[in-house]
């Protein structure tokens, strides 16, 4: 075989299977480190125990929450960066 042919088959064929396989590593790496780095959140809603609290109409207290909630999605979404550089961090 000519040294040319395998300097192409080294060039077109074992260069980018390489660096695709450090990418993959490198993506795969970045994930786990963020998987360490999250913070899960717990949002409770309060329970309705006395008996003044039962018969008092819980579909407005409940859109409030909902209110509540949907202002602190939007909030958090706000804070998200769609760059393609943070992607890799």
């Amino acid at each position: 075989m000519p040294i040319e042919f395998i300097l192409l088959i080294i060039v077109f064929l074992i260069v980018p299977a390489t660096l695709v396989a450090v990418a993959f590593l490198f993506r795969k790496y970045m994930e786990q480190k963020r998987c360490l780095e999250k913070v899960h959140l717990q949002i409770l809603i309060p329970r309705k125990d006395s008996d003044a609290d039962a018969k008092h109409d819980n579909a407005k207290d409940f859109k409030d929450y909902i209110g509540l909630m949907e202002q602190l999605l939007v909030a958090m979404n706000s804070l998200y960066s769609g760059k393609i550089l943070n992607k890799f961090r």
